[in-house]
């Protein structure tokens, strides 16, 4: 087994001196590997549900905008209906049993 050794050097960035050297050995390093990796896969996974959850918003953002649009159908023909018969849109909205606040 070929064994390694890393030394890390820690620098005063301030006056560029050397203040503490490490000693660090490969478990170290695997160790920091595996953390690395685990950490890695933690961004992945939050990365994967910040998409969805901007996917769904978008999803619902459509929605929205589908029923505004039906609504707004359903204004005009209401609308057009109460032309038809001399009635304004409360009485319609009375008669047809719909909301008079929406």
């Amino acid at each position: 087994m070929i064994c390694h050794t890393y030394y890390i050097t820690y620098i005063d960035l301030d006056d560029s001196s050397l203040i503490q050297t490490d000693k660090m050995d490969n478990s170290n390093i695997d160790q920091l590997k595996t953390l690395y990796n685990a950490l890695q896969q933690k961004v992945q996974q939050h990365s994967q549900v910040a998409a969805m959850e901007q996917e769904r918003k978008l999803e619902i953002m459509q929605l929205l905008h589908d029923f505004n649009d039906v609504k707004d159908a359903a204004q005009i023909v209401l609308g057009a209906l109460a032309n038809l018969e001399c009635k304004t849109i409360k009485e319609m909205h009375l008669i047809y049993n719909l909301p008079l606040n929406e």
